[in-house]
């Protein structure tokens, strides 16, 4: 059985200088797309980089609070302050 995802795109707007509209186009029209499609598929990668790098920030701060283990035992006070 084949399972179908149906999506609901919405249409935004936006307002871009002559020229770096035409450029837009230029380069969608290089990587066959439409400048929709481009426009979309941009947003898209950066959002989940975002994802990917808070993520990332998230564990790191985990990381950071737990510590990591490094083997052997604590040192006491007396150790610690030993010159």
């Amino acid at each position: 059985m084949l399972s179908h995802t149906i999506l609901c795109m919405k249409n935004i707007t936006l307002k871009l200088d002559e020229e770096v509209l035409s450029r837009v186009r230029h380069v969608a029209v290089d990587e066959q797309m439409s400048v929709s499609a481009w426009v979309q598929s941009l947003i898209t990668r950066e959002v989940s980089t975002r994802d990917l790098y808070e993520q990332d920030r998230k564990g790191a701060l985990m990381i950071l609070k737990d510590g990591l283990p490094l083997g052997g035992t604590p040192l006491s006070r007396e150790e610690a302050n030993e010159r």
